[in-house]
């Protein structure tokens, strides 16, 4: 049996993008809007929905890379919708979209770069113990925990987060056309809900997903379109901000 394509009737695609942003979520990503094109409809626009507190720069990187693709070589829109949060490194993926929605409750923003790294020389100190690492460079053994950080070291990891910053405020600034102000606020790591960051600027318009589908809809060129979901929804991934909290209670039991 031959399956005939329909091409007369024009999809929405729907990608589900939830919890960190990894390497493994960009390479899935690109290689599923390589299949679009085969795809049995005609898709004429993509709705992200992403929910996520950041993760890896250079996965964002590769996925603003794929939306990039995507709308200018395919010539397929985007529409990003977030409905709680896009923090970090997967705002970047919401302002590479050509137009993103977000309900005025949803926290955006906290962009920049961070390096963390738990310093256990004192811990290892009390317990009689003493690490010894023996590196080719001074800096080689900067991340390791039981490394003990002195100021050539912090001094070193603080300059590579100021070039990530920089590198990610840069991305942000080709995508979106944002005021010095809203530069400036974005380099500070703010969080903005949606109806402020509607106010900056930083979103297109708030809303719930109904508002992002018929704006994917209008975008697609067509009155009415078919919902093709290009992926499965997955539980979102722990958020690694929990280290933070159980490294803060390490310390509080530690000291006392």
């Amino acid at each position: 049996m031959i399956i005939k394509r329909n091409m007369n009737k024009t999809a929405v695609g729907l990608y589900y993008m939830f919890g960190n942003i990894t390497e493994e979520m960009a390479i899935h990503f690109a290689l599923t809007l390589r299949k679009i094109p085969d795809l049995e409809q005609r898709v004429g626009s993509l709705l992200l929905i992403l929910s996520s507190n950041g993760g890896s720069l250079g996965a964002s990187q590769s996925i603003a890379e794929s939306l990039t693709v995507l709308s200018d070589e395919l010539s397929i829109p985007s529409v990003c919708f977030v409905c709680d949060k896009a923090l970090s490194a997967s705002f970047l993926i919401a302002c590479v979209a050509d137009h993103t929605t977000c309900t005025p409750g949803a926290v955006l923003g906290n962009v920049g770069a961070i390096f963390r790294a738990i310093d256990a020389s004192e811990f290892l100190c009390r317990l009689g113990l003493e690490y010894q690492g023996f590196a080719s460079g001074e800096l080689k053994d900067c991340l390791f925990p039981a490394s003990r950080k002195g100021e050539l070291e912090l001094s070193h990891l603080s300059e590579i987060a100021r070039q990530n910053c920089r590198l990610f405020l840069a991305e942000i600034a080709k995508r979106r056309d944002f005021s010095e102000t809203t530069l400036a606020l974005l380099e500070s790591g703010s969080l903005l809900n949606g109806q402020s960051a509607l106010k900056a600027g930083l979103v297109d318009r708030t809303g719930g997903f109904l508002t992002a589908l018929a704006r994917a809809i209008e975008l697609s060129g067509a009155n009415e379109a078919d919902i093709v979901p290009l992926n499965k929804p997955t539980q979102q991934e722990r958020d690694p901000r929990m280290l933070d909290q159980g490294v803060a209670l390490f310390d509080s039991i530690r000291n006392g």
